[in-house]
């Protein structure tokens, strides 16, 4: 495959992943997993039987509230699930970067896809309010393997002549996530950056010119909080700290792709220790779109006009290798009364 194949490969793969998040990733039907702070809390049916939680309750997409009932010993208690407008479709678009506007169209143009309920509910039925909490997976001991493609690359190298800023696209990263805590994990992660300077790669393009080429191998370890935004596990944040090492690449060229020609003006690494920064989105439990900030801090080879540093934004997929407790948890169909 040439290299051509491959650019134009990385190109099209996140726009297929990921067109339209609500219309692909919505069904017609909404999960909501049901957790209780008591022992023995059971949910009343529509046929009046008792399910005891924990459970997952699976009901139609609306733009309706409904009420939920549960039930402990004499105690009986209504708890309004209340509509709201659906994470996938507020921010899962944002993945398609280029055609972002083109992905709200088309999920607003199927209105049962962009609404629904939260999918996460911890329950207490000594609580006087009719509301919830979001409840919160252990994922203590989880493993995850991920796998990216930066798309936009930033470096800010010395040239030994001044201290300049590049842009470049495309890559390829990897890595893993272990959780030690409930809500902390530790990430080890890396790969490349930067191998097209164009972002829109073309199976024939005819350069006459003189090219600045910033490239990077880097690999990372941060330390990453999940941060609770919403009552939903179909979309999470995170956010990372840590260090780096990274070497950069920067070349010089000029090339002549007319009579498949290249004179090499400038070739120069600078290998480097930096810190690490990273906001990630997961959407679906699954793909995911991070900002990762690499300031160095030391370079091996003295630069005299300043430190480099990397950033990249990265369209990827985060896959657990072992699942936690809560996905065999009974599962029902449930008819909602809704309140209009």
């Amino acid at each position: 495959m040439s290299i051509n194949s491959i650019k134009t490969l990385l190109l099209v793969t996140p726009i297929l992943l990921n067109y339209s998040c609500a219309t692909i990733l919505n069904q017609r039907d909404i999960s909501i997993e049901i957790h209780s702070v008591q022992d023995s809390i059971k949910v009343l049916t529509e046929n009046d039987s008792l399910v005891p939680t924990p459970v997952i309750i699976e009901v139609p997409r609306s733009d309706h509230d409904f009420k939920l009932t549960i039930k402990k010993d004499s105690t009986i208690k209504s708890v309004l699930l209340k509509n709201i407008v659906s994470p996938e479709f507020q921010w899962g678009n944002l993945l398609l970067v280029y055609l972002c506007p083109i992905g709200y169209i088309i999920d607003a143009s199927s209105r049962s896809k962009i609404y629904g309920y939260n999918n996460s509910l911890l329950i207490d039925i000594d609580n006087k309010s009719n509301g919830y909490k979001n409840w919160i997976p252990n994922k203590s001991g989880q493993l995850f393997i991920k796998g990216s493609l930066p798309w936009f690359d930033f470096f800010s190298l010395d040239d030994d002549k001044n201290y300049k800023d590049y842009k470049a696209y495309m890559g390829l990263c990897a890595g893993f996530d272990l959780y030690y805590l409930k809500r902390t994990y530790i990430s080890l992660y890396g790969g490349f950056t930067g191998i097209s300077d164009i972002g829109f790669p073309v199976m024939d393009r005819f350069i006459i010119d003189t090219v600045n080429l910033a490239t990077s191998i880097s690999i990372q370890l941060t330390n990453n909080h999940d941060i609770n935004l919403f009552s939903t596990n179909n979309i999470a944040f995170s956010i990372g700290y840590g260090f780096n090492y990274t070497r950069f690449h920067y070349k010089k060229v000029y090339g002549d792709t007319v009579n498949h020609d290249e004179t090499i003006l400038k070739d120069k690494y600078i290998n480097s220790l930096g810190l690490s920064f990273d906001l990630t989105m997961v959407l679906w439990k699954g793909p995911y779109i991070s900002l990762n900030i690499l300031p160095s801090f030391y370079t091996f080879t003295k630069q005299p006009n300043g430190l480099p540093y990397l950033a990249h934004i990265d369209f990827g997929v985060k896959l657990p290798i072992n699942k936690y407790t809560s996905t065999s948890i009974t599962r029902i169909k449930y008819k909602p009364v809704y309140i209009e």
